[in-house]
């Protein structure tokens, strides 16, 4: 999309604006298509008293349509238990989010989209052409060379999907955080060093009211560098996880009013970003990255000690995580009950026979 906004912009014509804003209709008419083909989610179905439709999801997921295989009837009973618990608890109410015994859970919740808001990419990505022309660079040469950002931004998360399982949801978001602070102190004090104010802004811009010194091009090439690592950093740990573990760390029948709260406090935040980033950078220059370093200094020691590893733990385990009061840098060391595991074995013995109609 921005190099479609880049090409249109040429022409000098209402299509600079149509074309992007037509383009953007075609992903939407295909995912609103491919929602006709998507099955509801077997545990909403089951909500609902759809037992069998539930079970025939189950069914042509995990087991290429046999509904006795171990697996679909592993999972089947778990639905069940805990479709059992939800009802003998009765209707959610809004209260019961900061009940004592889940604030723990919600405000993690809420704090992981806090804390990726205010890591500073979203900002940067938001103004990376003022962030190049406080870097010296002008023209077609800044936009460019900002387009690269987005690139970063899409490779680097593609191998999140690989590899975030094996490394864990800890270490990525505190590394992550420490990494962060790092490339952005590192601008910071480049630019503080080898910049200079400008009176009016810069290039015609009234918010860019620092740039680079011309003779300083070793600072300005570590200056893009710096956003550069601070993007891809971004991309592989904080980006997916701020979106996976408020749907990990809530039990089930909390999970609907706490994802949508903790995702408004992540779009509350993209708000704000995009209203005070401007006028930082026109008022305080480089010292705004050293107030976005500072918040992944906070980010780094919240998710240590605060955040526990919900990396390949059933919502059984992760309740008892949340219940038991363990030490969150001790959690990766808490034993996985694998409750889903036994069920599989139960079944794969004949010992879980279910029948949809006991239901």
């Amino acid at each position: 999309m921005y190099y479609i906004t880049f090409g249109t912009s040429y022409t000098k014509t209402e299509a600079a604006f149509r074309v992007p804003w037509a383009v953007q209709m075609f992903p939407a008419l295909v995912l609103f298509t491919a929602l006709f083909f998507i099955p509801e989610s077997p545990r909403w179905l089951a909500s609902r008293d759809r037992w069998e439709d539930a079970l025939g999801v189950l069914a042509s997921i995990h087991g290429q349509g046999n509904h006795q295989a171990p697996i679909v009837q592993a999972q089947y009973a778990e639905i069940r238990d805990s479709m059992a618990v939800a009802e003998s608890q009765g209707k959610v109410k809004w209260a019961e989010l900061v009940h004592r015994d889940n604030i723990l859970r919600i405000s993690n919740g809420i704090f992981v989209h806090i804390w990726t808001q205010l890591s500073g990419n979203n900002a940067l990505l938001y103004y990376i052409v003022y962030i190049f022309q406080m870097a010296g660079l002008t023209g077609n040469v800044k936009l460019i060379a900002s387009s690269v950002q987005y690139i970063i931004n899409v490779v680097f998360t593609l191998p999140a999907i690989l590899f975030l399982d094996r490394i864990g949801r800890r270490p990525a978001l505190i590394g992550g955080a420490f990494f962060m602070m790092v490339w952005l102190y590192s601008a910071a004090g480049v630019m503080a060093q080898y910049g200079h104010y400008v009176l009016g802004g810069f290039d015609g811009s009234s918010a860019v009211t620092w740039t680079m010194n011309d003779d300083a091009k070793s600072a300005k090439a570590a200056v893009i560098a710096f956003t550069y690592l601070l993007v891809a950093t971004y991309s592989f740990t904080w980006a997916p996880i701020s979106w996976c573990y408020p749907s990990e760390i809530y039990p089930i029948r909390l999970r609907g009013k706490a994802v949508s709260i903790a995702t408004s406090a992540n779009w509350i935040l993209g708000f704000a970003n995009n209203y005070y980033t401007p006028p930082a950078f026109q008022n305080i220059q480089w010292k705004t990255f050293i107030i976005f370093g500072t918040f992944n200094v906070v980010a780094c020691l919240h998710a240590f000690f605060f955040f526990p590893e919900t990396n390949q733990r059933s919502l059984e385990d992760i309740d008892e995580l949340f219940a038991t009061g363990v030490k969150p840098w001790k959690s990766s060391t808490l034993p996985n009950s694998d409750r889903l595991h036994r069920l599989v074995e139960e079944a794969d013995k004949g010992k879980l026979q279910l029948d949809v109609n006991e239901v």
